[in-house]
């Protein structure tokens, strides 16, 4: 498996080497032909030997050949045309297949976006002859797509604009680095664009550099911008209680509500919530009409926010409250669509008892066969996070079989479809999908359903072609088929090999340089991380096994017995000073200095503090415990780094109860130079577990590799050669 290369890493890198390259231009249309004809042939030679789908490299070979020629002739014989102009025309024809070209060489050539380039080329490209407007031509271009013709076209008459139109592009997708940007850069043409979007994006981002910055043409430029989200912003930026009028700016600028209508819903968190979810509902309504309502990122971040303050927390923190009603209280003036979005807004933080009975009070607000109305009344907003989280809880089923058969084909047909759209968010979208079969694959109608739509889909986006839905739709039928399989090893590596491996960790695939297994364990300073460590510290209680070590930054343990196994694991020493954070520095230096590999990361903290344990995450990585994880992101984030790495995380909080005996087991594996099974462990650890109701709860949360979706996923999109 190769490393990924982010997207925005390689528009930058576009960006860079060719947007700041002086213009080669010939100086005849001769010399200019010459050149397009030489870099064809360097490209066909170059394509000849590359690896890649049949599909992808036949639509490369023609464009390159036949449409090639076809716009040099239209071009050379042009009567509209001046000689300058033919040339610009033609280099731009050379610059592609340079860029192309230059992809394929760094190996970061992704064939997905092989229909992509060639469209957006030739609408740029015919734009001499049409005089059509740049920024029309570009509205509907990705980032990516953008930075390439940037430099493409760069000779253009309007060169600079394309190349402005391209960083807007790049600054869309990633707001956070806008203000940035424009601290560097206040002569910025498209500067009020930059503003608005951050202003509908991260408000308060911009309120912050409003407040804060020097720069008297920047200073101007947000005081007199024109858009009424801007001056809300601005209006209400010295508030003393901005955090609450915030979430409302669209309906305070169409004066829909007032400061003092917000102030009201202070002391009353359901009236708030509820204020909330009207404008999320709204958003949807106008997107599902062709609007592009406003203010719609900061919407769904606010809703989410206080979700999770309001109700998810609350519900959480009296997890061993033995009265439903009273862990449950904050639920029981909440409306239908309310819960809906606290389930969805709880992805990450719902325990499964939550969630069960947050869905079930749901589902009693609807018709025995009326479970489809639910989307209706939410106008299909999140709905694929909302089947999602049905199929991990296993509801989805009983969902489905709660409406009209025809509802559940339309709503399957309308999951599946269209995948291949969204390139820029497409792990997280084919993820999102992937998540739903543990709910679909035992119910023989939704599994037939569901096995029928891949394939059509798949079908159709062959019959175009388009190699990056090819990709998605072949994924999806292997994570479909190997979920259906479950714990049928042999069914699996018959299916895809790749999927297989995560049923094992052989035990010499640990092994470092001297044959023996070394592990890394980070702790945090907080109250919990102290009691994380007290507790992780029990399993080596027996002196004939074991030897413990301590200085001042960590302690290491080591097998008396058996296999070799050493264990390094920082102390959870003051979190306020950051003195937690210098021990695993200085752990993690020591372990470089003597060139010790850690094949093992164990991360015992809450998911707060998992970014920073993910960035100790090196190649060496083969087994990483991550305790609560949030999402798919951080799944990809830990393969970018050890893209042959297997994952332990939690659906939601890891407990102590359950790492214990599951590090106990590892580490028995490991001293006996058994391989793991991670079936045979999970087996084990159920029945051990069965007893204890609350135990067994926290073990639910507990995903294997085998059955981690987003595991799976991410490895066979990186397999797939789609980033």
């Amino acid at each position: 498996m190769t490393a990924r290369i982010k997207w925005y890493s390689v528009l930058s890198l576009l960006l860079i080497t060719t947007l700041s390259a002086t213009a080669q231009v010939n100086p005849s249309l001769k010399q200019a032909n010459d050149r397009l004809h030489n870099t064809q042939n360097s490209f066909n030679k170059l394509l000849g030997g590359y690896a890649m789908i049949k599909n992808g490299k036949a639509i490369l070979m023609r464009f390159s050949t036949i449409e090639t020629d076809s716009l040099q002739k239209i071009t050379n014989k042009s009567t509209e045309l001046n000689e300058s102009l033919k040339i610009i025309a033609i280099n731009a024809q050379s610059n592609l297949f340079d860029t192309l070209s230059a992809e394929m060489r760094r190996k970061i050539f992704d064939v997905n976006y092989i229909r992509l380039y060639i469209d957006r080329f030739k609408q740029i490209w015919q734009s001499l002859y049409t005089h059509k407007s740049y920024d029309e031509i570009m509205r509907p271009f990705g980032a990516k797509a953008s930075g390439m013709m940037a430099g493409v076209f760069r000779d253009f008459p309007q060169g600079d604009r394309i190349k402005d139109l391209a960083r807007l592009k790049l600054l869309e997708t990633n707001p956070d680095r806008i203000t940035n940007f424009l601290s560097n850069n206040n002569r910025y043409a498209l500067m009020d664009s930059l503003i608005f979007i951050c202003a509908n994006t991260r408000p308060e981002l911009l309120i912050n550099f409003a407040l804060n910055t020097r720069d008297e043409i920047l200073s101007n430029a947000v005081k007199q911008h024109k858009s009424p989200i801007v001056q809300t912003l601005l209006s209400i930026a010295k508030e003393k209680n901005l955090k609450i009028y915030i979430p409302f700016v669209v309906q305070l600028s169409e004066n829909q509500l007032t400061l003092a209508d917000i102030e009201k819903t202070r002391t009353q968190p359901n009236e708030f919530y509820h204020l909330l979810v009207d404008a999320e509902i709204a958003n949807r309504a106008k997107i599902r009409s062709g609007e592009y309502p406003l203010y719609v990122e900061p919407t769904r971040a606010y809703l989410k926010k206080f979700a999770i303050k309001f109700y998810t927390d609350i519900i959480n923190s009296l997890h061993e409250e033995p009265s439903e009603k009273k862990r449950y209280f904050v639920l029981e003036e909440l409306r239908p669509q309310d819960l809906y979005f606290v389930i969805t807004s709880g992805e990450t933080e719902l325990y499964t008892s939550s969630y069960l009975y947050i869905y079930k009070k749901l589902l009693g607000m609807f018709p025995k066969n009326g479970s489809d109305s639910l989307f209706r009344l939410v106008k299909f907003d999140q709905y694929k996070k909302f089947l999602l989280m049905a199929g991990r809880y296993n509801t989805l089923s009983s969902f489905m079989k709660q409406m009209p058969g025809d509802s559940s084909i339309k709503i399957i047909k309308r999951l599946m479809n269209g995948l291949e759209v969204n390139m820029v968010n497409g792990l997280e979208e084919t993820i999102n999908v992937a998540e739903t079969f543990p709910g679909i694959v035992h119910d023989p109608y939704l599994a037939d359903l569901t096995s029928k739509e891949i394939i059509n889909n798949y079908n159709r986006c062959s019959a175009i072609p388009n190699p990056y839905g090819m990709k998605v739709y072949t994924l999806l039928s292997d994570i479909f088929k190997a979920t259906k399989d479950g714990n049928d090893v042999k069914a699996i590596q018959e299916l895809n090999p790749a999927l297989a491996v995560y049923f094992n960790v052989p035990h010499n695939s640990l092994y470092d340089d001297d044959k023996k297994i070394n592990q890394l364990v980070f702790f945090y300073g907080d109250e919990d991380g102290k009691a994380s460590y007290g507790s992780f510290m029990s399993n080596f209680s027996d002196a004939s096994k074991w030897s413990i070590e301590r200085n001042k930054y960590w302690t290491t343990i080591k097998s008396k017995k058996n296999f070799p196994v050493s264990i390094y694991a920082n102390l959870p020493l003051n979190e306020e000073t950051e003195e937690d954070l210098k021990s695993q520095d200085t752990l993690v230096n020591y372990l470089a200095d003597k060139n010790i590999e850690a094949h093992i990361l164990i991360h015992r903290g809450h998911s707060y503090h998992l970014q920073n344990s993910l960035k100790r995450v090196t190649p060496a990585v083969r087994l990483a415990i991550l305790g609560s994880c949030g999402g798919y992101t951080e799944i990809f984030e830990l393969l970018k780094k050890s893209p042959d790495a297997q994952v332990i995380s939690t659906k939601q909080v890891g407990s102590k109860t359950v790492n214990e005996p599951l590090l106990r087991l590892i580490n028995d594996q490991l001293l006996t130079e058994k391989d793991i099974n991670w079936a045979n462990i999970w087996q084990r650890l159920d029945t051990q577990f069965k007893s204890n109701k609350q135990v067994y709860d926290y073990f639910q949360e507990y995903v294997p590799p085998y059955k981690n979706i987003s595991l799976l996923v991410a490895a066979l999109f990186t397999q797939s050669g789609i980033e």
